[in-house]
Parts: C-alpha cells; structure tokens; sequence
C-alpha cells in the first residue's frame, strides 16, 4: 500500500499486558518528522515494545492509538511506511555485503543502484567481502548494523525505528554509526532505543521520551 506521509507520529494512552502484568501503562508523546528521537530507560521497562507498537510490528493486543500525521494509522499502514532494524542482526553468514543488499531488492520487488546505496551507508569499499560471523571474522559489529539498516532502507521508508543500534558497539564504532543516524534523519523520521548512552550518543539526539516502568 502506498501512503504518503510527513513522518510525524502521535500516540496516546498506550496500554499492553502480558501475562497481567503492565508492560506499558497509557504512554502518550510524539515523534517528530525529520528528527531523531531517543526512546530511553532501563531493560524490561518497554522501549522495545513501544517500538514494535509504533512500526505496526506488535502482534499482541494493546489498548490506545496510533496517529500518521494526525490520523489514526493501523498495523498495514505503519508497516507501509516504516521500517524496523532489530538489535541482534540476521545476516547471511556466507554472502557478500552486496549479495545481501541485492536479495533485499528481489524480495522486496525494488530496483536500486545498489553500489550507490552501499556508497550513502558507508558499506562500499567492503561491498565483496563476506558477512561471516562476529566469532569468526568478517565485518565488524559497526558494519553489520549499517548493512541491517541499509536493506531495511530499500523499501525507502518515512520513519526507521531502530532497537538499541548502539548495543555492544565501542566509543567509536557507534559515534560512526550515530553519524549516519543523524545524516538519514535530514530527510526521514529517525527513532532508535538506547540504554546507557554516552554523553556523545546522548546528545546526538533531537528529542528525549523516558520511559520508566512502562
């Protein structure tokens, strides 16, 4: 489904249970078109669920809505213009960085310049090396991360949600990964969990939603 859309998202009074207990209790806040916002707080309190909600990726039950530019939006048509980049990357070990990125647009049914988007995502001089995995070599963390975020991105989304992108990167590594968040977010609503940001990460943020305890 097409639907054009600002990339601004309103969300009120979101509730969800599982098993009786309260994972989010009427969370309500805005995520502003071409921004980045930080969702922040402590493991367990539900940044990841309130992410899954908001990229019409959560498959449970939960009370409250979800509004794209003022209208209530439902699970179709947040997933039609989102994209949503997991913390644990699912990668084919045994293809290349440009296989990878070239599957994604036979999927998805698109075409792309795919040296060209390898280029905007940092990923071209490794475009033919193996993906491998993080105990036997191949690309690094910081580099998986970009190639998830560069397939997501094939289907050129409005807003990119991103679960904890930072998580087991170095100083470095995720200032550099910052880097390209905040250069995607000139044009795209960017949204990404954290936990325990440095000062550098922290304040590479446009906005703050604290969660605590749901």
């Amino acid at each position: 489904m097409n639907y054009n859309c600002t990339g601004d998202i309103h969300f009120e009074n979101i509730l969800t249970k599982i098993k009786d207990k309260n994972i989010l209790k009427s969370i309500t806040g805005k995520l502003c078109a071409n921004r980045m916002t930080a969702i922040m707080g402590s493991s367990g309190c539900g940044k990841t669920t309130l992410l899954k909600i908001l990229s019409g990726r959560f498959n449970k039950k939960y009370d409250g809505c979800v509004y794209l530019d003022g209208v209530v939006a439902d699970k179709k048509i947040l997933c039609g213009v989102t994209a949503f980049v997991h913390q644990d990357d699912v990668l084919q070990t045994y293809s290349t960085v440009k296989e990878s990125v070239k599957f994604a647009c036979e999927i998805q049914g698109r075409r792309c310049d795919v040296d060209e988007h390898l280029s905007c995502l940092g990923l071209y001089k490794i475009k033919d090396q193996l993906i491998g995995t993080p105990m036997k070599g191949g690309i690094s963390g910081g580099e998986r991360k970009r190639l998830s975020i560069a397939m997501e991105l094939i289907r050129d989304p409005e807003i990119i949600f991103l679960d904890e992108p930072t998580s087991g990167l170095d100083c470095l590594t995720a200032s550099k990964l910052m880097g390209v968040l905040r250069d995607l977010s000139c044009k795209k609503t960017v949204v990404a969990s954290i936990h325990q940001p440095s000062s550098d990460i922290f304040y590479s943020f446009d906005d703050l939603l604290v969660l605590k305890d749901g």
